[in-house]
């Protein structure tokens, strides 16, 4: 028995795939709903020992219940496959039981499951290949998820695919290269199993800042920096015989350097294609055909193809790794804010920082958010609220505690991205126990002590902002003359908080303190 191939590689993997779907947000049949589910189309090879799938569940709406139920009708599935919940010794959540061809699953534990936006895979069934099923056979599977009162129908097609069986020549492309130029790349794909395979795909996917050239007989999709590409190829691949394709890999001029831009490749059969287009579909996701001459194999011809699997995806791919020369960093602006009040009085105000560019700041592929700032409170004032993203550090040594108020500095971390031109802000409500003249508290862009510069910034001036209370017009800019941040009145913010970070975006904070919600939406606006 085999996991698929996007779980097989997943360790890999799961950065590109994950952002380049999770970021176009909540599936659009869960935004109409508020409830949605999702089985992905499986082809299996005939007599094989199966493949593992999983429910995945979605909610407009954070759901935390122990009342959801799973329902598989397999009457569709007639001479073609079986499914039986998968047994895990210490992920036996569901309890399953057979009548004919349904198989209901409930939950049985006392603690709740949670799931939102971002998905849950909530149970991993085993697809099996009945005896004698024929190549190119098909059939459907219905899956129907129950919770808190609410219910989802998702219909997935299972196709029986003759087992082939590819593996990438090399498992890793490196390169160097500076900021706004192209890069050299090849990937080879052999063919190390015993019958002919009819066609391959070649995916390749990137952090922000780098992608794959443009070629025809490829789709782009670009969401949110990354970029994710299909390349299809007609060629027949022998047993035993070794194909190669050569492409340039584009940096943008935004790229960070000196840096490194990560990504990933595989190769797949069309089928295991068509299977994983059908669940970017779901998520949202769409892509533009390519211009420009074809990428071309290193032999060519085309056939009649029936559907295949690959019996050992485990191979098909690798990283992508290539050092950016050169020097090409980020001006970070603090954005501070002024509000006037009465003693006893309260504001709820923003306070953030902004990306002047040329480069973009991304931690996306460790799950590292791309900057902070340090917030430190005006006198005579109280923080009654605080954003979700912040930490109360007005006790360093007590760690990560969390966005508790009361505090007198506060350290607010950004989302795994900051593009330029864009800003991001936190929420702060401030009380006024006294009123007094000037009295200043402050913002600081990427503070170093917290992120050692990691992100870097080329221009110190702008990096502290006032946070000003009942300001008078006195007060020097902070930072000296031509220092001053993002200080005077209230933030120019525009449009609403939207999107998703991926499946990378728990934020690991370089001091070593860990700890928050890994389906934080994003809070980043662009600002001309």
């Amino acid at each position: 028995m085999i996991r698929n191939s996007r779980r097989m590689l997943a360790g890999l993997g799961v950065a590109f795939t994950a952002a380049a779907v999770a970021v176009s947000g909540t599936p659009a049949q869960a935004a109409e709903s508020g409830l949605t589910s999702f089985f992905e189309d499986v082809t299996i090879a005939a007599g094989s020992p199966g493949i593992v799938q999983s429910v995945n569940v979605y909610s407009v709406d954070p759901v935390s219940t122990t009342d959801i139920s799973i329902v598989f009708d397999t009457s569709g599935l007639a001479n073609v496959a079986t499914i039986a919940p998968e047994a895990e010794e210490f992920w036996d959540d569901f309890t399953c039981a057979t009548a004919g061809t349904i198989i209901t699953c409930t939950w049985n534990k006392e603690w709740p499951v949670e799931f939102n936006e971002g998905g849950l895979s909530v149970l991993d069934v085993v697809i099996t290949p009945v005896d004698g099923a024929a190549v190119d056979a098909s059939g459907s599977l219905s899956t129907t998820v129950t919770a808190v009162g609410a219910s989802h129908t998702t219909t997935s097609k299972i196709t029986i695919g003759e087992g082939v069986n590819l593996a990438a020549t090399s498992q890793e492309i490196t390169g160097s290269a500076t900021p706004n130029s192209t890069v050299a790349a090849a990937s080879g794909v052999r063919n190390v199993g015993e019958k002919t395979a009819e066609g391959v795909v070649l995916w390749v996917s990137g952090t922000p800042g780098m992608g794959l050239a443009q070629y025809g007989n490829c789709q782009y999709m670009t969401q949110n920096g990354y970029r994710q590409t299909y390349c299809e190829f007609d060629d027949e691949l022998a047993p035993g015989s070794t194909h190669q394709v050569e492409f340039d890999l584009q940096l943008s001029g935004q790229v960070f350097a000196p840096g490194r831009q990560y990504g990933f490749f595989e190769w797949m059969t069309p089928a295991a294609f068509a299977d994983r287009a059908a669940w970017q579909k779901f998520a949202g996701v769409t892509f533009t055909p390519g211009t420009g001459a074809p990428l071309e194999l290193t032999e060519a011809s085309s056939a009649t193809r029936r559907a295949q699997v690959d019996i050992d995806p485990a191979d098909n791919g690798g990283m992508i790794e290539i050092a950016v020369t050169g020097t090409n960093a980020a001006d970070l602006e603090a954005l501070g804010v002024e509000f006037d009040g009465e003693a006893g009085t309260s504001a709820t105000v923003q306070v953030g920082v902004k990306n002047h560019g040329p480069a973009l700041l991304d931690g996306s592929m460790g799950g590292f958010s791309a900057t902070a700032i340090r917030v430190e409170v005006p006198a005579g004032t109280t923080v009654t609220e605080v954003d979700e993203a912040c930490n109360n550090d007005t006790n360093a040594s007590d760690g990560w505690v969390g966005p508790t108020p009361g505090g007198t500095v506060y350290h607010c971390y950004t989302d795994t991205q900051l593009l330029p031109g864009e800003q991001e802000v936190f929420d702060f409500t401030f009380r006024i126990d006294q009123k007094k003249t000037n009295a200043v508290g402050s913002v600081t862009a990427n503070p170093k002590a917290w992120l050692d510069g990691r992100s870097g910034d080329t221009n110190a001036k702008n990096d502290v902002a006032y946070i000003l209370v009942n300001g008078d017009g006195t007060l020097p800019p902070p930072g000296g003359e031509g220092g001053q941040g993002g200080g005077g009145g209230t933030l120019p913010i525009t449009g609403a908080k939207a999107g998703l970070i991926g499946a990378a975006g728990a934020v690991l904070l370089a001091a070593g303190v860990a700890g928050f919600l890994l389906a934080r939406r994003r809070r980043t606006t662009f600002v001309a």
